[in-house]
């Protein structure tokens, strides 16, 4: 359990109305969401982790994935970079932040291995998000898991 100062207060992240750019806009209710999903499943590290995140995106800071290690995971990482700095056509904020939150959520699921549903759920939201923009169609944010 998490106790004391170690409380991550996330609805207090989400509560927050920041007036940042677009994709940081985006990526702070993203990571926040991620964050309640973690905590509900009993995992406040990873809880704290994606509040910090989202409290950073808040603030206007650029927030940028974890980077992985391992073969696989770097192949797909240089594949989210190469999305995120794209150019044109652009993806959304909201497109652009759901495959970076998605792809800190994989990696996250694939670390704990416990849950092959969860790796599976966040794989294939990250991939729906990288798959958008090559079909050039808009995605809806959806949970997870």
């Amino acid at each position: 359990g998490v106790s004391g100062c170690d409380t991550v207060d996330i609805a207090s992240t989400r509560a927050l109305q920041p007036d940042v750019p677009p994709l940081q806009s985006e990526l702070h209710i993203q990571y926040s969401e991620l964050a309640l999903r973690e905590l509900a499943e009993g995992n406040p590290v990873a809880a704290k982790r994606y509040n910090d995140k989202a409290l950073r995106a808040a603030a206007g800071v650029r927030v940028w994935p974890e980077k992985p290690e391992g073969q696989e995971m770097l192949v797909q990482y240089d594949r989210l970079m190469n999305f995120i700095g794209s150019g044109s056509p652009s993806p959304s904020p909201a497109v652009l932040a759901r495959a970076q939150v998605m792809f800190d959520c994989w990696l996250e699921e694939r670390m704990e291995n416990i849950d092959p549903g969860d790796i599976a759920a966040c794989k294939q939201a990250f991939e729906v998000a990288i798959q958008s923009r090559e079909a050039g169609m808009p995605i809806k944010r959806q949970q997870a898991n």
